[in-house]
């Protein structure tokens, strides 16, 4: 059995139990540190992808995936992520509890504001007390006096909302 079948044995397992979610995580861990990433297979990262991975501390999602999964970096060690412009949906809880997450790569800000964030710390600048940085082209915004608010609107359940993201300049910088 070659690593995509095995990883698709790992996603096919089903919910429910807990385990499955520790399965998943590890096997991902263990193929990207195999330098094999399991990505360049889906068009979706899966739920949780990286669910507790203390060894993983950086990802480029290829350009191929277009949909972040459920608590795919729930709990993880991650300090660094690329997303691609190809992103356009991220589900709830993808980045719950990453407190080590500190940079956010991306290459088009316009395409980031599209992105349909699906529920609470589905967006990966919801980390509470603090805010990774988001570094556009190179450019990290808050060191250019950038402020980016957000605010998330919970439905009556108190499970899905959507996020009101503003991206305002402190002072005048060249523009990005």
């Amino acid at each position: 059995m070659d690593y995509k079948e095995l990883y698709e044995k790992a996603l096919s397992t089903g919910y429910g139990v807990g385990l499955e979610y520790e399965l998943i995580g590890k096997l991902s861990e263990m193929l990207l540190l195999s330098d094999i990433n399991p990505l360049l297979y889906v068009e979706k990262v899966p739920e949780f992808f990286l669910y507790q991975s203390t060894r993983v501390d950086g990802i480029e999602i290829p350009d191929n995936c277009k949909l972040i999964g459920r608590e795919a970096f729930e709990q993880s060690k991650l300090k660094d992520i690329h997303l691609p412009k190809t992103i356009h949906t991220i589900d709830a809880g993808a980045f719950a509890n990453c407190k080590d997450l500190n940079n956010i790569y991306i290459n088009d800000l316009a395409k980031f504001g599209l992105i349909r964030f699906i529920g609470r710390y589905s967006n990966p600048l919801d980390q509470g007390f603090f805010m990774p940085n988001l570094i556009v082209n190179g450019i990290n915004l808050r060191e250019r006096g950038f402020n980016i608010d957000f605010s998330y609107d919970f439905n009556i359940a108190g499970n899905y909302g959507n996020y009101n993201m503003t991206i305002s300049q402190n002072y005048p910088t060249e523009a990005i």
